[in-house]
């Protein structure tokens, strides 16, 4: 019995020094819970230790807190930014850790809930409202450091476009998250193409765009690009073809708008231009008077390509004859139009004499009753080009057979000398 009373009590003195060993180290090694005040009193809340605020839990600091608390540190009410288990006097900035309510604005180590703006923590940049990180701000938003483009509340630096969000000043044009007031383009967003001056979205314009982007000029309605839009718009620098939005600088014809027809050439209307275009449309060639086809005219106009006879504005491919204008005669062969004069003077001497002379197909054919244009007749024509054929019954048998033979004739004639015969 004496045995076992000693044995108890040996274990109890044993019991009783471990324990105080163990307190010894947890002062020494913790500083916060140096002279053992706090673990002491067992309490939940902030205390100072050494200069530096902690926050206890049961009388020890809680090491593995990382939190936004409320309580009050140095003498001020408030809510505090916690990391390890320390009040973070020295951050200045959106916590890395949230709490229950959401993320927040610290400045000092507390939470200000005076500031509205757009502020970092490791994570990005955030939009702040009256202190707290607003995760469903989509806008567009300002700091010290420019306007910013947010989604979820967070500046989208891998952004470059029209933000899909405007703000209350209107839609702008984003570069690496940033608003860039430089821009001067037509760009997109999830809605469309638009047209962007001063790095804005401008709705109230309507016309060819004054600026290009990498794809070309557009034609824009109230701001934005109309992909179904055909026709001929203005811009600052002239009049465009536009073919479904686009300005269409391969253009080279005639076309129309709400105005009349206009000629382009590279896209663009030919306000400088008067005289029959060079380029035609599906329709024909026509006289452009002040880049605009004049349907009151009627004469010869000329082109690159020559001289041609015009009725109300449009070359007149099925006329040939002759055309006087400022005393001079033209001999127009389908709708082109030569100086008389001009083509005489291009005879030979030869040619001259021969244009003297009416005879009838035989003389040329060496055969009797000639009623088409032979290859016997057209080498013979070559050498002696008369100016004329007089036909006989011999020469006619169908109305359709003297219309193909008369136009054979002329064509024959106009190829040799350049004019048409006299056939009677």
């Amino acid at each position: 019995m004496k045995q076992l009373k000693r044995t108890l009590s040996l274990l109890l003195v044993l019991m009783t020094a471990l324990s105080l060993s163990a307190w010894t180290v947890t002062a020494q090694d913790d500083p916060a819970a140096a002279g053992g005040n706090s673990a002491a009193s067992g309490s939940t809340g902030f205390r100072q230790e050494d200069g530096s605020w902690y926050y206890y839990v049961n009388g020890s600091v809680d090491r593995f807190r990382n939190d936004v608390i409320r309580g009050t540190v140095n003498g001020q009410d408030g809510w505090w930014y916690v990391v390890g288990g320390q009040v973070q006097t020295g951050y200045t900035g959106v916590a890395d850790y949230a709490n229950d309510y959401g993320w927040w604005y610290i400045k000092n180590g507390r939470v200000d809930f005076s500031r509205t703006g757009i502020e970092q923590n490791r994570y990005g940049w955030w939009r702040v409202v009256n202190g707290k990180v607003d995760f469903s701000c989509n806008s567009v938003e300002q700091n010290d450091y420019g306007w910013w483009y947010l989604l979820g509340g967070k500046v989208q630096f891998g952004y470059t476009g029209v933000a899909d969000y405007a703000n209350a000043y209107g839609w702008w044009y984003i570069k690496d998250g940033k608003v860039d007031f430089s821009r001067n383009s037509v760009e997109p967003n999830s809605y469309g193409w638009w047209y962007v001056t001063g790095g804005k979205v401008d709705f109230s314009y309507t016309g060819v765009s004054n600026y290009d982007n990498d794809f070309g000029w557009w034609y824009i309605q109230n701001g934005k690009v109309n992909f179904g839009k055909t026709g001929i718009e203005q811009n600052r620098y002239g009049w465009w073809r536009v073919v479904s939005g686009k300005v269409d600088f391969g253009c080279n014809s005639v076309e129309q708008n709400d105005y009349g027809w206009w000629y382009l050439t590279g896209g663009q209307v030919r306000f400088d231009y008067t005289g029959v275009a060079d380029y035609a449309n599906a329709n024909g060639w026509w006289y452009i008077k002040g880049g605009k086809v004049d349907f009151s005219f009627s004469g010869l106009g000329s082109n690159r390509y020559g001289t041609w006879y015009v009725k109300n504005g449009k070359v007149d491919f099925g006329y040939s004859g002759a055309y006087e204008r400022g005393g001079k005669t033209y001999m127009v062969v389908s709708g082109n139009a030569r100086d008389i004069d001009a083509i005489i003077q291009g005879m030979s001497l030869n040619e001259k004499v021969a244009q003297m002379f009416i005879v009838t197909p035989e003389t040329l054919s060496g055969g009797s009753s000639a009623t088409a244009v032979s290859s016997t007749m057209e080498k013979n024509y070559k050498s002696y080009p008369v100016g004329g054929f007089e036909l006989t019954g011999s020469n006619i048998s169908t109305p359709s057979q003297l219309t193909s033979f008369t136009s054979g004739l002329k064509s024959m004639s106009q190829s040799a000398v350049g004019v048409i015969p006299f056939i009677c």
